[in-house]
């Protein structure tokens, strides 16, 4: 289609250089409402009742895409129309150039607007709220026919039924196992209130902390939850912010509300207790302790924005009711005793996750039709990699929860490593389970999506599938999968059995309660009792086969229902007539075959192949005038014929209304089984929970043993607490300890390992000084000690032949040169600003690892910051620390210094001999454990041999990466000579003072303090230029001399 006749197909209205608002602003006011729009008075008059609907929804929802049910089809127009056309490959349909238009079937509305928000769009489904045409089989009737594109005189009824946004996917798109979350935020001086939650799991969190002016803690929430959406106040939020959330690994789509919007503190409180009907919110922990606490007040208006956007997406009376409120507080001391901090640096420095979630099979389709846009597939393996090994989603979930907030209670690390233990004895029955719950779907979204049909919707839409069915359908397979449970435990309980089991917890959650209403008793199992409930539930549902259809169909037990009851009869009453008028017609034909043919009479049939209910007769038995006058002929198949009659239409008719009927009689029972099965939630909730964490645990197990072998160990980590000799002293020790990431990428052959040991009781290393060549290794050598510690205290094996540690609380990094150009930061003010949450927040249980600091500015800025944080950490905050650095005067500084130690990653110097220049002559090998300090032109080359060794590296050897990296000769053997140069001239000014050298320095400072002869003062009748500046040039040539002198 032409530019020009997308320009002709759009009203004058919309167009960029006439929209207005509303209030009838334009874009470039800075009031304007991109969400509204002013259509004048005049307009109305010209538009069909329909499109008059249509464009009363469009006024609210202008920046929304409307999806417009007529008839059967959603129908998308103008400007919506042209976005569709594109990123779903949608045909045009226009009989009417002046209307540009798309549309697509009604089973096709959820994956289509699940792409849309996806890539940013909010979609508005309008339906119709009474049904056009309650005899639908006239739709397809011949003996009325029905245009697709004709309206009824009066438009049918028709209302905005659901808003879905990027944050409220719950559709195919949710194929992912990542939730979505929405989060709000708002921000008090130094506190900042945060608000999120998932509708696909119906959790809501709320939250409040103190932050620093960098957003530290908030730049950490943002990391580790990764909102789809987030929600700010209009010209409330610092600059700063905004970019922060812009420049996130994932960034959120930002939605704003005005001041006015915002709900107020009572506000809020009051809607909550009216949507949540059978509770309040003073019954709820997290809402009644920041109700009646003054202080924390801006985290009720953070939640009034979240009320705010559900009512805006229709989902406050679904979702407020159902949702699980729980309280973040990562500040808190509770979380702090519980959960080592993983901050955003620690999680991006580290590879802890992946920067963004793999593509579903959705914006696979959806790439595959957007040409102009390509989305990079995440291939880096990260931590999680590693260890995942979940058959579930739901288990995946939980996996990637405990990993970005490890443990740092020993009995609970423990727990976790005897239960990896004793299903590691076991292998066979523990990949046994493992196939038994690989075919299980995500029961937790299943499970919170069937406790969303308990709430009565205040728009009724009518739909021409039968959703009641659907639901109930859904509700079968659900009880299928919970049913299924003891016997897919089966393998793990055998593992119990056979005794000698250490973990207490494996236990438990292989163990039924004896009280379903017990949950803090230690002695009681942690599986629910399910099969009385199960059955119970069962039993209120009856599944029969209907004539005509291939899938059973759900009813009420007989007597739950009165009026579904009656309804029900009516049915199988006008069923029977329709059994009757077939022996009818058998009549009537064998009649007109003079009772000839009684074997072939008995083929006569109903069947139900282009409609329900024809008549298919043999084509011997209608042959010539056999026939009878009032049969239609409608299609055929071999040997037989099929008709109608106006007789068996009318029955059909009567039949498909009073199923009608029978539908919406069967919707009290589909609400009331649903809220019963809500009530319940106690028994399910737990059940789900007890499979993701069997699921994560045996993922650990097959982690712990997949990545091992008798020369590549993995070992159980040993804890020791923070007791006797150990009550104030950090320790770490890893030996033969290799990179994670590396291992799974297949090189764990040529990857060499190396003991790290901080703190050790004999040497008291509490910081290592880490030097050694460029690309020697020392970055791996440092992430991989702090993938260590994770993987050790989230209960899990590590890939060392020995790993003892006490627990961590904090991992600081300070890894790489970045910058923040979204945010306005520069890379050193990214370093700075890393390394003061060091310095900060850190204490003596931290790990902190820093790489290169001070390399963003000049040498003698960035030695001296390096100097003076390195002390910090050895003097202040007394952390295990690994320290690497190229200021090797730093090595010089530190090298009697109590609790520093001195490491380097070991290679070979390749030389070759002195004077002879032939191309030909044969290298010398030199392996150096401790290098000498030697000219940078005496070695030509370096090996690196990758292992960690204690011992000084005075210098980087640069020259020999640029070699590596291709510089043309000439430049390098220039730099060779500039640095000898440099490294003369530093020796020197960093030698002892002599007498003669100070003499020196003094005469220095008596010229540079004494007026210069000869210089006039300005304007003076004495003045000459030229002999000012003859006295000038001796004076520069005299301070030279000095110079040269000091040097």
């Amino acid at each position: 289609m032409s530019d020009e006749q997308i320009a002709q197909g759009k009203p004058w209205f919309i167009r960029e250089d006439k929209v207005r608002d509303a209030n009838q602003r334009r874009p470039s006011d800075p009031n304007y409402d991109p969400t509204t729009l002013y259509i004048p008075p005049g307009e109305w008059a010209g538009f069909s009742p329909a499109m008059r609907q249509f464009w009363k929804v469009k006024c609210r929802y202008f920046d929304s895409i409307i999806f417009f049910k007529l008839g059967k089809f959603y129908e998308i127009f103008y400007e919506d129309a042209l976005i569709c056309h594109r990123l779903l490959d949608l045909n045009w349909m226009m009989t009417d150039v002046k209307k540009l238009h798309v549309g697509f079937p009604e089973k096709n509305r959820v994956k289509y607007a699940d792409i849309l928000c996806a890539k940013g769009y909010q979609v508005v489904i309008v339906e119709q709220t009474k049904s056009d045409n309650p005899n639908k089989s006239q739709q397809m009737s011949k003996f009325k026919p029905k245009p697709r594109w004709g309206e009824p005189r009066e438009a049918v009824d028709r209302d905005v039924c659901q808003v879905i946004t990027k944050g409220t996917i719950i559709g195919a798109e949710r194929s992912s196992y990542e939730p979505n979350y929405v989060m709000a935020i708002k921000k008090s001086g130094a506190h900042i209130a945060v608000s999120f939650f998932d509708i696909s799991t119906n959790k809501c969190f709320l939250g409040q902390f103190v932050d620093d002016q960098f957003f530290s803690q908030l730049r950490t929430t943002i990391s580790q939850i990764r909102p789809s959406e987030v929600i700010l106040e209009k010209n409330c939020i610092p600059p700063e912010l905004e970019k922060l959330l812009k420049n996130a690994p994932m960034a959120p789509l930002l939605r704003y509300f005005r001041p006015d919007q915002c709900l107020s503190t009572t506000r809020t409180i009051s809607l909550i207790d009216k949507y949540l009907e059978k509770r309040t919110t003073n019954e709820i922990p997290a809402i009644s302790t920041i109700k009646n606490d003054p202080d924390r007040q801006i985290s009720l208006l953070a939640l009034g924005m979240c009320v705010k956007f559900l009512m805006d997406t229709l989902l406050a009376d679904q979702c407020l009711k159902l949702f699980d409120y729980v309280t973040y507080d990562p500040n808190s001391e509770d979380y702090l005793n519980q959960y080592m901090i993983l901050d955003s640096q620690a999680i991006e420095h580290l590879e802890v996750i992946d920067k963004g979630p793999p593509l579903t099979p959705l914006q696979q389709f959806q790439q595959s039709l957007d040409k102009t846009q390509v989305v990079p597939v995440q291939t880096n393996p990260t931590l999680f990699s590693f260890i995942d090994q979940t058959k579930t989603d739901f288990g995946k979930r939980l996996l990637k929860k405990w990993l970005l907030a490890p443990l740092v209670d020993i009995d609970q690390i423990n727990e976790r490593l005897d239960a990896i233990e004793d299903m590691k004895s076991e292998p066979d029955l523990l990949e046994c389970f493992r196939t038994n719950i690989a075919k299980m779907p995500d029961i937790e979204r299943m499970m919170n999506k069937l406790f969303t049909y308990s709430v009565r919707q205040n728009v009724k839409a009518i739909y021409f599938e039968n959703i009641s069915f659907q639901k109930l359908k859904e509700f079968k397979m659900l009880l299928k999968n919970f049913k299924e449970i003891p016997r897919l435990l089966e393998p793990l309980r055998m593992i119990v059995e056979k005794g000698q089991c250490k973990s207490q917890r494996f236990q438990r959650l292989l163990t039924v309660k004896e009280d379903n209403e017990l949950d803090d008793d230690p002695s009681q199992g942690l599986l629910p009792f399910l099969d009385q409930a199960i059955e119970e539930f069962e039993l209120l549902i009856v599944w029969k086969r209907v004539g005509g259809c291939d899938d059973q169909i759900p009813e009420p037990q007989k007597g739950l229902d009165i009026h579904f009851d009656q309804t029900n009869e009516k049915v199988n009453q006008i069923k029977g007539d329709l059994d009757r008028y077939l022996e009818q017609v058998k009549q009537e034909i064998s009649r007109a075959n003079m009772g000839q043919h009684a074997n072939l009479l008995k083929q006569v049939s109903y069947c139900h192949s282009k409609s329900r209910y024809e008549i298919e007769v043999p084509c011997e038995l209608v042959a010539g005038n056999k026939k009878p006058k009032h049969f239609d002929f409608t299609s055929k198949r071999t040997g037989f014929e099929r008709f109608q009659t106006i007789e068996l239409q009318q029955k059909l008719e009567a039949l498909e209304q009073v199923e009608e009927e029978l539908k919406e009689a069967i919707t009290p029972f589909v609400y009331a089984l649903f809220t019963r099965f809500l009530d319940s939630r106690h028994l399910w909730q737990p059940a789900v929970s007890v499979m993701a964490e069997l699921d994560c645990l045996a993922s650990l197990a097959v982690a712990s043993k997949m990545h091992g072998s008798e020369d590549e160990a993995m070992c159980r980590p040993v804890f020791i607490p923070y007791e006797g000799k150990y009550k104030n002293r950090p320790f770490l020790e890893l030996r033969s300890m290799r990179h994670p990431c590396v291992i799974l990428k297949g090189n764990s052959s040529k990857f060499v390992p190396n003991d790290t040991v901080i703190n050790d009781p004999n040497s008291n290393d509490l910081v290592l000084l880490v030097t050694g060549p460029n690309m020697g290794g020392k970055s791996t050598l440092l992430r991989q000690t702090c993938l260590a510690v994770i993987l050790a205290q989230i209960g899990c094996y590590v890939p060392a032949k020995k790993c003892v540690l006490t627990p961590v609380d904090r991992i600081f990094t300070r890894i790489g040169a970045s910058d923040r150009i979204l945010e306005g930061k520069s890379t050193f003010f990214v370093e700075m600003e890393e390394t003061n949450n060091i310095l900060q927040s850190a204490t003596f249980k931290s790990l902190a690892i820093i790489d290169e600091l001070g390399r963003g500015t000049s040498t003698f800025d960035g030695f001296s910051i390096a100097s003076a944080v390195m002390n910090y950490l050895v003097q202040t905050i007394k952390c295990r620390s690994l320290f690497s650095t190229h200021y090797h005067m730093l090595l010089e500084q530190f090298r009697e210094v109590p609790r520093v130690s001195s490491y380097h990653m070991s290679f070979k110097e390749l030389k070759l001999p002195q004077n002879n220049s032939s191309p030909n002559q044969k290298l010398h090998l030199i392996q150096r454990t401790s290098p000498k300090q030697d000219n940078p032109d005496d070695c030509d080359r370096i090996t690196f041999l990758y292992k960690f060794v204690q011992g000084e590296c005075p210098r980087s050897f640069g020259m020999n990466v640029a070699r590596m990296a291709g510089l043309p000769d000439g430049v390098i053997n220039s730099a060779k000579a500039k640095a000898k140069e440099f490294n003369a001239r530093m020796s020197n000014m960093l030698a002892p003072r002599t007498p003669e050298k100070q003499a020196s320095e003094e005469r220095y400072a008596r010229v540079q303090k004494t007026p210069k002869k000869g210089i006039l003062k300005k304007n003076s009748a004495y003045s000459s230029p030229q002999m000012g500046e003859e006295q000038s040039t001796a004076s520069q040539e005299e301070n030279n001399q000095l110079k040269r002198q000091l040097i």
